[in-house]
């Protein structure tokens, strides 16, 4: 029965034993070097190498190793004789040096602009990137510079209007700006100088 030996003198089987496997017949079938197996395996297919974290196997049926490059990422894994493994690329807005377990998502104020990314570029100026999200346009009134997290409203004397922008408005002579988009012109008989 496969899973099982007999040694020959034994009128009884025994469960293959771990680090082989037993095809049916009365052999035991040592795992090829490198390789393991749980104890009643029938297969050489059943026989697997364990591969560390931030490495892949590069052939199959081998047991070469090699670290993951830069914009990839792999947790520790099992790998089954006559296969091989890869790394898998960085989601969007994660990135990865060379080895890595594990992708990290991007700090606020930083994106990246597609998958399998080596390092994070920060927000553009009118915008601001907050727990891995791609830029959003500040709105009328508010502001930002580059690598923001968040939108700052203009203060009193300033202003700007419509989204995007990365500063505000000096209030020109004859309006009143309280802050944000407000900008409001002065009633007839009344003046106010710049600012």
């Amino acid at each position: 029965r496969a899973g099982t030996y007999s040694t020959g003198a034994s009128s009884s089987c025994s469960t293959c034993t771990a680090g082989y496997y037993c095809p049916g017949n009365s052999n035991r079938v040592s795992c090829p070097g490198g390789y393991t197996s749980a104890s009643g395996s029938s297969a050489q297919s059943n026989c697997f190498i364990s591969v560390a974290a931030g490495k892949y196997l590069t052939t199959a049926g081998g047991t070469t190793t090699a670290a993951c490059a830069a914009g990839t990422s792999k947790a520790a894994h099992t790998v089954y004789y006559g296969n091989r493994s890869s790394c898998s690329a960085c989601l969007k807005n994660t990135y990865s040096s060379s080895g890595a377990a594990a992708c990290t998502k991007c700090p606020d104020g930083q994106y990246t602009t597609g998958t399998g990314s080596t390092s994070c570029t920060g927000c553009p100026a009118g915008s601001y990137c907050v727990n891995g999200t791609n830029p959003q346009s500040c709105p009328a009134g508010q502001y930002s510079t580059m690598s923001s997290s968040s939108c700052t409203s203009c203060g009193a004397g300033t202003y700007n209007t419509g989204s995007g922008n990365s500063g505000c408005t000096r209030c020109e002579a004859g309006y009143k700006c309280t802050g944000g988009a407000n900008r409001e012109q002065c009633p007839a008989g009344y003046y106010s100088a710049a600012g």
